[in-house]
Formats: structure tokens, sequence, C-alpha cells
């Protein structure tokens, strides 16, 4: 589920700071913080997708966001993993969607995704 768009800047998605399932739910036996991995040569332009975390780069858990436009003031600091190579016009679409400050007014998922190694 994405629960923030900063339009023009990024779509997070992941596990919000609250569960609707309360804080304990049965999956949290599996997460475990992620440590950063930063790449100089990897930059957050449009299409990205980078891991999102809290004030520990080595804090990353569920959360994640696309990058809506460029933002080089994230480069080296969050650790990008992947990027939108089909349905650009999606990630476009993310932009346009009305929002109440940051949080979506309609509940917004991913419904398929594959993953290319090459």
């Amino acid at each position: 589920m994405f629960h923030r768009i900063a339009k023009d800047f990024v779509v997070q998605g992941g596990t919000p700071t609250g569960r609707t399932a309360g804080p304990n739910h049965y999956a949290d036996r599996w997460v475990r913080p992620v440590k950063g991995e930063f790449r100089a040569d990897v930059k957050h332009v449009r299409g990205i997708v980078s891991m999102a975390h809290g004030d520990d780069p080595n804090s990353a858990t569920t959360s994640f966001f696309l990058m809506l436009g460029p933002a080089t003031n994230l480069d080296n600091q969050f650790s990008a993993f992947g990027r939108v190579v089909d349905g650009m016009d999606v990630l476009d679409a993310f932009g346009k969607e009305e929002i109440d400050g940051e949080t979506p007014k309609r509940r917004l998922e991913i419904v398929e995704a594959s993953i290319d190694s090459n």
C-alpha cells in the first residue's frame, strides 16, 4: 500500500508507521533492519526505487519509495535498489492523485510487479 505522496518528489509505500492490525503483526517476526548500501554512480532520478529509513541509514525495514522527480539530496543517503522500466504512466498517475497533506485520499496498492535481473 502507498501511504505518502510528495508531489514531484516521491510516492512512498510499504508499512507506514502505524498498522491497522495493531503494533504486533504476525509478519513482524521476519522484519529486520537492512544495512544501507550507497553507490555514488546511482542517482535518485524519476523512476528509481529506493529504501526509506529513519535517522539511522541502517534502519530501513519495509518502507520504500519511487522517485517522481530528481532529488540529488538523496544520492548516497538512501539505498536505491531498482528502477521502473515499464509503466511510467502509472508513476505519473501517482503525481495526479488527490492528497490530504501527503496522504492519498484513496487506497493505492501494487497489483502486479515483476523483477528483471538485468
